[in-house]
């Protein structure tokens, strides 16, 4: 047999009919030339037809064998197995640019469909046997010396099997074959442990193997979905493993700037693979760290259009490749327990990558930049409710201050987006400054149930962690042993605690996040008090604050309507400090439910009319005098130098 690496000789114009007539003989030489030259065959559509054909006629009439006949270099020694490896050849020389109507594929769209049962079975026999490695040949001279063959069969299935996918009718029988999608999420999951090489001829260097998954997946069919896990031996983690190390490669090779189409395809497998229906997959990429490669990617692509490396004729793909990126962070953060990934996504540089990518937003569709910017402007301020994110958006900010893109931003479509949540950011820093001035000034109880406020900060810290506040032993020990809020699963030793930034600190900031919103809104909230509950009085009511859309919804209602609907988030027994109290309400995004979490906040009466409680206010702060009528760092200063870090250029 010739030697497969080498070019097939050119053909001319004289010898074509020749060729033509030996190849359907199944002359294998002629058959060898045909497969690999045909595609530059000068010659009428008719031509390329019966072309076509005569490799269908091979796969499609033989009888499949079921053992393989090599000799010692790996060669195909068999006849009819030399027919059906050459005509799979020539239909996988299909998977470039003759997968269009100009070459007359579709007149042959239903003798393809009638021979799939021949392609699949001679498929399938390659695979399973010269492919697939068992357990059992590991190591062995045989493997040895058949691994370039490996390379090559594998090559020659993939890519076939991707251009005849091409065709929607062919597709549609493929699916309906059984072993086809297990094939080939095998032959792209387990490509690297092959150890042969990942470049192919086929496809003018498309990744072939992704591209036909890409392809078998776009049905939407579940089934499809199933058969890929099940491929791995039901281990999403082999998939996306898999995924992220192709994502990482592709768009960390030479070749990304010239042409990004395979990251295109593996974020786009890899994207409807974590909208499925299976939650797991997504958390299992989650987990991985799908999220920081994702951010990555940004900043890379944002790199290469800076500096002007990339392929002008690909910058539609780039453009595209930006879009899915943001709308797979912004879909990762709405469906899942958000919390923890937006925050990994802040600390991995999401804000740099939204700066970093503003050049290209001014080409974009109005629908386009929505998907892009609606994290920033809807997703990100909903979880400002978290004392964690605050720290992370300033610590954000800080660092853009040094990037030279960050110098141009307001001449770009980004900076709207970009200021609103820069000025948000900093009211809520001002609640950071007001904690610090009331440290060792007040305290909260951290019972769920109680949340009782303490202005003399005679509350006891837990002495394991020495982080959180109780007003009695009862609330330490019923907090300790709440099941899913339990202090027992989070209590850890002194500044271990104190290192995580989604601890049990966030009650105390929540506090005064309450406060402080109430105040700033309190003459509209009196306003609608008397409007919508005409009569009442104020101790009866209640401010119900929703941090978890944007903006924050407020409105005011009878408090004793969500006692008796929600009594879980009222301290069970009254006494005397408890039946002085009202409280604010607070929705915040998720942390650890797939719901929104209330929090409540305990006022005393008479808040209404005089606005006291522990947060020292604008006034206050103005006044040089605090909650314990003591000096205060001027906060309101504070938040403003912050304002002009973040925004003022």
């Amino acid at each position: 047999m010739e030697q497969l690496t080498s070019e097939a000789p050119p053909v001319r114009g004289d010898q074509i009919t020749q060729i033509i007539s030996a190849a359907q003989r199944g002359s294998i030489k002629e058959l060898s030339i045909l497969a690999q030259s045909w595609p530059s065959i000068p010659s009428l559509n008719d031509t390329r037809d019966r072309i076509l054909r005569i490799f269908l006629h091979h796969l499609y009439s033989t009888v499949v064998p079921t053992k393989p006949k090599l000799d010692v270099f790996g060669i195909i020694e068999d006849v009819e197995e030399g027919r059906a490896f050459w005509s799979l050849w020539g239909l996988a020389m299909l998977a470039g640019p003759l997968c269009d109507s100009s070459f007359g594929r579709n007149s042959c769209d239903q003798a393809i469909v009638e021979a799939w049962p021949g392609i699949f079975r001679w498929s399938a026999f390659f695979y399973t046997s010269r492919v697939q490695v068992s357990s059992a040949d590991k190591g062995t001279k045989t493997v040895s010396d058949i691994r370039s063959m490996r390379g090559i069969l594998r090559d020659v299935i993939a890519a076939s099997w991707s251009a005849l996918a091409l065709i929607e009718s062919v597709r549609k029988r493929m699916l309906d074959t059984r072993g086809v999608v297990d094939i080939a999420a095998r032959l792209w999951v387990f490509e690297d442990a092959l150890d042969i090489a990942r470049v192919t001829r086929f496809g003018e260097g498309m990744p072939i193997a992704t591209m036909l998954l890409d392809l078998l997946s776009r049905s939407g069919n579940q089934d499809t979905l199933k058969d890929i896990i099940s491929a791995t031996g039901g281990d999403i983690g082999k998939i996306a493993e898999a995924s992220l190390k192709r994502l990482k490669r592709t768009f960390k090779s030479s070749e990304f700037a010239a042409n990004p189409v395979e990251s295109l395809l593996v974020f786009d497998l890899m994207d409807r693979l974590c909208r499925s229906p299976n939650r797991e997959i997504l958390k299992t990429f989650l987990d991985s760290g799908i999220i920081p490669v994702c951010i990555k990617l940004l900043l890379q692509l944002a790199a290469v259009v800076r500096e002007g490396s990339h392929n002008p004729d690909n910058k539609a793909d780039f453009v595209k490749l930006m879009i899915m990126s943001f709308q797979f962070l912004r879909y990762s953060l709405i469906t899942t327990k958000g919390l923890p990934w937006v925050y990994q996504a802040i600390k991995a540089g999401l804000l740099t990558a939204f700066v970093e990518c503003s050049p290209i937003y001014a080409d974009l569709k109005q629908e386009d930049y929505t998907v892009v910017s609606t994290t920033f402007t809807k997703v990100i301020p909903r979880y400002l409710a978290w004392l964690c994110i605050v720290k992370a958006m300033d610590s954000a900010f800080l660092k853009l201050e040094e990037t030279e893109r960050f110098l141009s931003l307001p001449r770009t479509r980004a900076w709207e987006a970009f200021n609103a949540l820069a000025l948000l950011t900093a009211r809520r820093f001002r609640v950071i400054g007001q904690l610090k001035q009331m440290k060792n000034a007040a305290a909260v109880c951290n019972n769920p149930k109680c949340h009782k406020v303490d202005v003399r900060n005679n509350f006891k810290k837990c002495d394991r962690c020495l982080v959180v506040f109780y007003c009695s032993k009862e609330c330490q020990s019923m907090h300790w042993k709440l099941k899913e809020l339990g202090h027992k699963q989070k209590c850890e030793e002194p500044f271990k605690s104190r290192k995580d930034e989604m601890s049990g600190r966030n009650w105390q900031y929540l506090l005064g996040l309450n406060l402080c919103e109430t105040r700033y809104n309190l003459a509209a909230l009196k306003q609608l008090a008397t409007t919508k509950h005409a009569g009442v009085p104020f101790d009866d009511l209640t401010v119900v604050i929703n941090y978890s859309i944007t903006p924050a919804e407020f409105s005011v209602e009878r408090l004793s309507d969500w006692m008796r609907d929600r009594p879980d988030l009222f301290p069970k027994e009254e006494d005397e400090e408890t039946r002085s109290c009202t409280y604010i309400i607070a929705t915040i995004p998720c942390h650890g439910t797939k719901s929104p979490t209330h929090h409540v906040t305990p006022i005393f009466r008479g808040f209404w009319e005089t606005a006291t409680h522990a947060m020292a206010s604008e006034d206050e702060v103005k006044a040089g005098a605090g909650p314990t009528r003591g000096p205060v760092v001027n906060w309101t200063d504070e938040v403003e130098a912050r304002r002009r870090l973040y925004c003022s250029i």
